[in-house]
């Protein structure tokens, strides 16, 4: 009795470690981008990369000026972002943590 009850402590165990030691933590990141007057900046190009590899996008934002990134692991980014209507792009470092819901706002000058 007292082996069935060991091995069956030691099996749920092995499980619940298992499962939690298995799970993926995802993160979404939103970029806003808008003018120096506070207008949002409709088709800025936004270019979103891991440091030191594993995840890059590139994606263009709506018309509120907004453009989001689901489904992003923990890990520090970099954030570049170009508009037409500005000479010089914006660049930026983001830190993303797990499960976490983050808004980065960008003012292009």
């Amino acid at each position: 009795m007292k082996n069935v009850l060991t091995y069956l402590l030691g099996a749920a165990l092995v499980v619940c470690l298992s499962t939690s030691c298995s799970k993926t933590y995802y993160s979404t990141v939103k970029v806003v981008v808008k003018s120096a007057e506070g207008l949002a900046r409709k088709n800025a190009h936004v270019h979103f990369i891991k440091n030191y590899g594993g995840y890059e996008s590139d994606m263009y934002t709506d018309a509120s000026g907004m453009v989001e990134f689901p489904q992003v692991l923990r890990g520090t980014y970099n954030i570049r972002v170009e508009d037409k209507a500005y000479v010089s792009a914006a660049n930026l470092s983001v830190d993303v943590k797990n499960d976490e819901a983050k808004e980065v706002s960008v003012v292009m000058k």
